[in-house]
């Protein structure tokens, strides 16, 4: 088990503040600090404690998968481990909220990376993330490689799957339906920075056209 970290410690020390904050949701910093708690808590329940974010993984964490918002922009550092970090939050919404989650990034090959660290995080992943996957957790380990390509599904409708933004991607490919994200409730678009505007129009077409049908489109990317 991780040992325990003070996230009002290392907001102060981020932020450089010399006041200690309240963590009964009595002020505005107070409520910030017990939503991080909120997070982190779920994120060491669903991975078996094997997993311990940072206060600002927490808060995307806590922004793309419990506060409702529809679209969030994440800029992160080189090194951050933003593709395992997608990863579980694509696991988190994909088992538990039962969305059905399109992995968009500027090629296949780094939205195929997202989903394989998905698999892999399946391994320190509890039964409410495992239950009800269409494979057994031991056969996704052992055809990790095939079943990438084809992303996870679950037996209540959820799912995560790849959509390419890829440059090269064909006009015939762009008219199928794993092209424009079909029937996804989340986009999470990895290096959306990198994307054109064109293919990033292609990739969320449908968000656009069923908004309604939309959970979350959530983008982090490196400065460029």
């Amino acid at each position: 088990m991780p040992k325990p970290r003070n996230h009002a410690r290392e907001l102060l020390d981020w932020q450089g503040r010399g006041q200690v904050i309240p963590i009964d949701g009595s002020t505005p910093d107070g409520q910030y600090i017990a939503r991080l708690n909120v997070a982190r808590n779920s994120i060491l329940y669903y991975f078996n404690g094997e997993i311990d974010p940072f206060f600002t993984q927490a808060r995307i964490f806590y922004e793309m998968v419990y506060s409702g918002s529809k679209h969030i922009v994440v800029i992160t550092p080189t090194g951050y481990g933003k593709t395992t970090f997608f990863a579980m939050i694509a696991l988190v919404l994909a088992s538990i909220r039962r969305e059905s989650v399109s992995v968009v990034a500027p090629t296949t090959k780094k939205a195929n990376l997202i989903v394989a660290s998905a698999i892999e995080l399946l391994r320190s992943a509890n039964e409410n993330i495992t239950s009800g996957l269409l494979e057994s957790k031991d056969k996704i380990e052992k055809l990790s490689i095939s079943l990438t390509k084809g992303g996870l599904q679950w037996n209540h409708g959820g799912g995560i799957k790849v959509v390419s933004a890829s440059e090269t991607t064909k006009n015939s490919d762009i008219k199928g339906g794993d092209a424009i994200g079909e029937g996804a409730t989340v986009y999470l678009v990895d290096e959306s920075a990198l994307i054109s505007n064109r293919n990033y129009a292609v990739a969320l077409r449908r968000t656009a056209d069923n908004p309604d049908d939309i959970a979350l489109i959530g983008e982090i990317s490196n400065p460029h």
